[in-house]
């Protein structure tokens, strides 16, 4: 694979001939991650100054040479690239902290006894004889039971909570394999700071729990978790599992196994390497005998040529996988074999429509978020009084927002100042980020940080899908503004629809608003609505 170019930047014949060039094993390795859960602030300024020092040292020397000085100005650039190279791998572990949370004491063992990566032979044989020290999770906050409460529009997010898990429930029970196998794999689940994706991970594992593969409190052997991505270190990589890889006893005596790919809003080229990662690991996958489940995506293409790309990828990987010709999955007889092996569910109607359409030869179901399988919850109040606010506007500042312009306090408070006592409102605009800098919590994933964040505002403003997800477990009143995608409303219209009285907000205290000033007005009057 060549450096000098992105994974976004590879085209079917680049991924076609790295396929031919790399076995199994080093499918993994074309993704190479670190993590990084926890950076000193005062570190990571200083190495900033440092670098800036050593550019302008460098540039002053460049200036400076001459044709007889002892290095050609053409050198300079190459030898700042040198210096900047070796600072970066001599101060890489320097910068980084280990999870300090006693929860994960698995990982920190995991670290100290493998290579990057590569798990040693002395782990290896100690997980084939004791396969539970891969699997951890971060620990949820504690639910509280359905209907426990008094409060009527609490009692209406229950109800359409509980409505939810039954279609889940309804859903992937009625899968034939799902009953047949008694390992499953846990394919890449999200162990990062972004809550939104590591909480699908718990509802991914709470909805495993069910099925029959172990409890989210204490992981079960029998669900496996690898890594490509957005594991990162947190779980070994995947080829491992594949046939012939290092830990694939613990999983191949299952008839078939399963492999679960995680789920999120990452399908299509808004993300391409993760979705690359995907769209690889089905040939080593369904080569290993596993049926592939992937969970509740959202599917979006910012590109039409990226989504022709991208399916003839796809679908190259399965017919290798499957030991297939090059027509195998258009017949009748091929394509019914694929669908029972290759299963995608979606969490929208419309890439529901669109995945059907651009792999016909794929078993697809419509289902809700997996995200509702976690809580309820209460909210977590905070103990400083100067955390709390009227409004917290938690806003993202990515590739997906749309009002990352607006994302200042000017903005919000010019806002303000055109509603009736507005300026007398406090307000704060935060991100998943601003937990570690706000509670002193070890959490680096999501237990009660999360909602303790939201929980600072009496109301949220979000542009997150998981935000809004999180303050509707929680019960917590919020206001929704869509993201680039659009994929909020489309995935709430999906959860609510199962109930007609569940996707009107003004019963249970949600809504959604069509722009910044318009959704700060609606987090005002739920302020005197609501009496909060």
């Amino acid at each position: 694979m060549t450096s000098s170019r992105t994974m976004s930047q590879l085209s079917t014949e680049d991924v076609n001939e790295e396929t031919q060039k790399r076995s199994e094993e080093d499918i993994c390795n074309i993704y190479p991650v670190i993590v990084l859960p926890r950076i000193r602030s005062g570190r990571v300024t200083w190495f900033a100054a440092y670098q800036l020092r050593m550019v302008a040292i460098l540039q002053k020397h460049s200036r400076n040479s001459t044709p007889s000085s002892r290095f050609p100005r053409a050198v300079w650039p190459f030898l700042f690239c040198v210096v900047i190279g070796l600072m970066l791998l001599t101060t890489q572990w320097w910068l980084l902290l280990s999870p300090v949370d006693s929860s994960l004491s698995e990982y920190r063992a995991y670290l100290s006894t493998k290579e990057y990566l590569r798990p040693t032979s002395a782990y290896l044989s100690a997980v084939r004889e004791s396969p539970d020290i891969l699997y951890f999770t971060s620990r949820p906050p504690d639910p509280i039971p359905l209907f426990s409460v008094e409060s009527i529009p609490i009692l209406q997010r229950h109800a359409c909570i509980a409505k939810i898990r039954e279609q889940h429930d309804k859903v992937y029970a009625s899968f034939e394999r799902i009953g047949m196998s008694d390992r499953a794999l846990l394919v890449d689940p999200a162990y990062h700071s972004n809550v939104g994706d590591h909480m699908i991970t718990l509802g991914e594992l709470e909805m495993l729990r069910k099925l029959g593969y172990g409890t989210l409190d204490e992981p079960s052997a029998k669900v496996a978790q690898c890594s490509f991505l957005q594991a990162g270190n947190y779980a070994p990589p995947c080829h491992h599992f594949s046939t012939g890889g290092a830990l694939s006893n613990i999983i191949s005596i299952s008839n078939p196994p399963l492999a679960f790919w995680h789920g999120g809003g990452n399908w299509g080229d808004m993300w391409p390497d993760i979705q690359i990662a995907r769209m690889k690991s089905m040939e080593p996958l369904l080569r290993s005998n596993y049926t592939i489940i992937s969970m509740p995506q959202s599917l979006y293409f910012q590109k039409s040529s990226r989504e022709q790309e991208f399916t003839s990828i796809l679908k190259k990987h399965i017919e290798l996988g499957l030991g297939a010709s090059s027509t195998l999955v258009d017949p009748r007889e091929g394509r019914r074999q694929t669908a029972s092996r290759v299963v995608l569910s979606w969490r929208e109607h419309e890439s529901y429509d669109i995945a059907q359409r651009l792999y016909p030869f794929a078993t697809h179901i419509l289902v809700p978020d997996i995200a509702f399988q976690l809580g309820p919850y209460s909210p977590v109040a905070s103990q400083e009084d100067f955390l709390k606010v009227d409004l917290v506007l938690l806003l993202r500042d990515d590739r997906e927002s749309m009002y990352a312009t607006q994302r200042n306090r000017r903005a919000v408070r010019d806002i303000l100042s055109d509603l009736p006592n507005g300026q007398r409102l406090s307000f704060s605009i935060v991100d998943w980020t601003d937990r570690s800098d706000r509670f002193a919590s070890k959490d680096i994933l999501f237990t009660s940080s999360a909602i303790q964040l939201l929980s600072m505002g009496k109301v949220v403003v979000c542009d997150r899908l998981h935000a809004a997800i999180l303050s509707y477990l929680s019960g917590i009143p919020f206001v929704y503004l869509e993201q680039r995608t659009g994929k909020i409303t489309k995935t709430l219209q999906v959860a609510f629809e199962l109930n007609e009285t569940c996707l009107d907000g003004s019963k249970a205290m949600w809504s959604q608003a069509y722009n910044l000033s318009d959704a700060v007005r609606q987090g005002v009057e739920f302020l005197d609505r609501y009496r909060l």
